[in-house]
């Protein structure tokens, strides 16, 4: 979507787009996987209701890392793309614990209203036991 860095709007038409291309996606029989980070819990609520209107399993997941290797892979992941040229889509000034400290947060209140939602905290840098067991929580 164009301007999405600029126009909040975009971000919304990105969502509608998105369920719109999940749902001609599902009604084909096929899986659809949606990694969310915005903790929109509109957005989940939206998500639930297409599944059920498409005869789909939803399953809702939330991978968690600790604070401090949520914080160490958001500064190497902009090292690497300022590396390259490429900004990070985070435009934030400066890379602020506090503020992840509080998405983290949010996300945890998200899957506490939500008790259907399965959490899987993540060993630090164990990225394939993170996909075993998001791929058992999806198989089950």
């Amino acid at each position: 979507m164009g301007a999405w860095e600029t126009h909040d709007d975009s971000k919304r038409l990105a969502r509608l787009a998105a369920v719109e291309m999940a749902r001609a996606h599902l009604r084909s029989g096929h899986d659809v996987v949606v990694p969310q980070l915005l903790a929109r819990l509109e957005f989940i609520e939206t998500l639930e209701s297409l599944s059920a209107e498409t005869g789909a399993t939803f399953h809702e997941v939330l991978v968690l890392a600790s604070s401090a290797d949520a914080y160490a892979r958001l500064q190497a992941r902009r090292a690497e793309l300022e590396r390259s040229g490429v900004p990070h889509p985070l435009r934030l000034e400066a890379l602020d614990a506090e503020k992840l400290d509080a998405t983290i947060l949010a996300l945890r209140s998200i899957a506490a209203a939500r008790p259907a939602t399965r959490i899987i905290q993540t060993k630090t840098g164990d990225v394939r036991d993170a996909y075993r067991r998001l791929c058992e929580a999806l198989a089950e």
